[in-house]
């Protein structure tokens, strides 16, 4: 495979704290450079996410669909107990509300 050199212009600091990132993956900046574009030709796309968004939006917007997902599949085991076991104490004299499935609105 024949190769070829390319450069580019990078902030100093920045250059220096991706070299020891890379050292402590094993890889050189060459290796990871080389990583990076095989991965978007194979893809077809930029291999990570890219937004506008401040990464603490996304962390947040990431937290708000896991906490539905937990919310809504904690009150399916809870529901399912109540079927199994119809003797129990949570079944006996309580009427249990659980209002709507938590969605999106809710957050």
């Amino acid at each position: 495979m024949a190769t070829t050199n390319v450069s580019f212009r990078v902030d100093s600091e920045l250059k220096k704290e991706a070299e020891e990132l890379f050292q402590d993956f094993g890889l050189s900046m060459n290796s990871a450079f080389t990583m990076f574009l095989r991965q978007s030709v194979r893809e077809q796309s930029i291999p990570f996410f890219v937004t506008r968004k401040a990464q603490n939006d996304i962390a947040a917007d990431e937290l708000r669909a896991n906490g539905r997902k937990l919310l809504n599949s904690q009150r399916g085991f809870l529901e399912e107990r109540l079927v199994m076991y119809p003797d129990s104490d949570y079944s006996k004299d309580k009427e249990l509300d659980w209002g709507e499935p938590v969605g999106d609105e809710v957050w």
